[in-house]
């Protein structure tokens, strides 16, 4: 098995190789971690939903004052 790479990187380490990789990461701590990729499928879904749950919004889930995020 594998042992994780915990290279530590810099603030200016991570953003000048942030600004040229096609993989978008986040930086934590020293830390960097690949963000999951997205799909127009999957933000097609997400839209649709928002748009579903607002529509019902005064008898759904934003009547009880809920906060939609993603």
């Amino acid at each position: 098995m594998l042992e994780p790479d915990c290279q530590s990187y810099r603030v200016e380490e991570y953003l000048w190789e942030e600004q040229r990789s096609p993989v978008k990461r986040n930086y934590f701590k020293g830390q960097v971690y690949a963000l999951a990729g997205g799909s127009l499928e999957h933000s097609l879904i997400a839209v649709n939903l928002v748009a579903e749950l607002r529509q019902g919004s005064k008898s759904g889930l934003l009547a009880l004052q809920c906060r939609l995020v993603s």
